[in-house]
């Protein structure tokens, strides 16, 4: 058995479920896909062994060595929940693929979100922003965009136009949403970097009919000559453009209820198809109008239904914009993993390797002759002496004589013990370890006196 690090308690594994499972089709295999894990399926022994603040918690490839980027959103050891992500270097699309979840370091913490195993890692190779609401903080300026907090990078961060009437946490299904209160406001990013193609996806329960999930201005922030829609008009989800006339795109995805948490999807591509996914469901038409960005335009998000009242309002899981058109497997697993309780399965708590012992000084021969010297047992890791008694087994070609306790050791390796011989080591110790002969029986040789060895 492998294992990441000895100074690692714990473990446990984490299978990901075959995807094929949930839409009956083969998958492609994904490379760098980041895993959603609930931590409240992680049980009950991993809460009472994991630091507080998750600071210990790493993840490893099958080989049970390899350690890939993660990020702890949130944990709350005494509610056992908590939203955490790890990166998935390759998943495969058509069988099981496995990963080892390590815990139990008292002494250690969470990587650096810049350093090569924390958050940004998990996420920027795929995605240019990536919001997690637990994170928002109402403290921050939401008009400068410091209340949010961008896990792919934090350098692209949206921001909100017009005054909020209700701006706070509450709830979700995976942590916390951002539960809004729509009145003449909306979020917005500028120019994400002129990208040619792009995909958004979101956790969101809308609780009002048509309200827009994402709008990109084209040609300099210029409606009358092009705007793409991904919004809901009524109650169903719709991809529309405006260049001079609304068209609709595609919107036959089915009816959603306002009471539920929906995966919502959308990807667009210039001079090509446009994608709409609900729930993994998929709707495809051609994109007529060309260009999506042509420099110094917007990406608005969760704002009004073209010139219709209606503003967006409702709960705000997840929003996550990448700069290529991802594909439908990629979308659907995602969807998956957010939805399904049984994406993965864990496995039982596993322990580190017991300590080896590796070399003995002084060497003693196979004659047991007794070693007059400062004994050194080295092992492959750390062992950890506690308060009670520590007996030493039988290593081969050597006969230890029994316990110590603490740090008061006299250790006797002998061959054979006569009587004479073990009543010497039985005075020596009543009066070495206990200053006295108490422990002595009144017939005993060294009852008034200690023996000299």
């Amino acid at each position: 058995m492998a294992w990441y690090n000895t100074n690692w308690l714990y473990r446990k594994k984490v299978t990901i479920t075959n995807p094929t499972i949930y839409n009956g089709r083969p998958f492609s295999n994904l490379t760098n896909f980041p895993v959603y894990v609930n931590l409240a399926y992680m049980g009950a022994n991993f809460f009472s062994n994991v630091r507080s603040d998750g600071g210990d918690i790493r993840v490893t490839l099958a080989d049970e060595i390899t350690e890939v980027p993660r990020e702890l959103v949130s944990i709350n050891t005494s509610t056992q929940t908590g939203e955490f992500y790890f990166r998935a270097n390759t998943l495969n699309g058509n069988a099981t693929t496995d990963f080892y979840i390590y815990f139990g370091n008292a002494s250690a913490t969470n990587p650096a979100k810049n350093a090569t195993f924390g958050t940004y890692n998990v996420w920027n190779s795929v995605y240019r922003l990536v919001l997690h609401m637990d994170e928002f903080s109402p403290a921050g300026s939401i008009q400068a965009g410091t209340a949010f907090i961008n896990s792919a990078n934090n350098t692209y961060l949206p921001y909100m136009l017009g005054t909020p009437a209700v701006t706070s946490l509450a709830n979700g299904p995976l942590g916390k949403s951002l539960d809004i209160d729509g009145t003449n406001y909306y979020m917005s990013m500028n120019d994400p970097v002129d990208m040619t193609e792009y995909t958004f996806s979101t956790y969101v329960k809308p609780t009002t009919a048509g309200a827009l999930i994402v709008k990109n201005l084209g040609t300099n922030n210029s409606s009358t000559s092009f705007s793409e829609n991904l919004r809901i008009s009524g109650t169903t989800f719709q991809h529309y453009y405006f260049d001079g006339a609304s068209v609709t795109l595609n919107s036959n995805l089915g009816a959603l209820n306002f009471n539920n948490y929906y995966h919502l999807a959308g990807t667009a591509k210039n001079g090509g198809t446009g994608y709409l996914y609900q729930q993994g469901l998929i709707a495809t038409a051609t994109d007529p109008t060309g260009t999506l960005w042509t420099g110094g335009d917007t990406f608005n998000m969760f704002g009004r239904d073209g010139s219709s009242p209606n503003w967006f309002t409702g709960l705000i899981e997840e929003f996550r914009i990448s700069p290529i058109q991802l594909s439908y497997d990629w979308i659907t697993t995602e969807s998956n993993n957010i939805r399904f309780n049984n994406f993965f399965t864990v496995g039982t708590l596993e322990t580190g390797p017991s300590p080896n012992l590796q070399s003995l000084t002084p060497a003693i021969g196979s004659t047991g002759n007794a070693a007059n010297t400062n004994l050194v047992l080295d092992f492959d890791q750390n062992v950890t002496v506690g308060t009670g008694n520590v007996t030493i087994e039988q290593i081969p070609n050597l006969n230890i004589g029994g316990t110590f306790q603490g740090d008061l050791a006299e250790l006797m390796m002998l061959n054979t013990l006569t009587d004479s011989d073990r009543q010497k080591i039985e005075g020596y110790l009543a009066w070495k370890w206990f200053g006295g002969n108490n422990n002595l029986p009144s017939n005993h040789p060294y009852k008034l006196y200690a023996p000299r060895i």
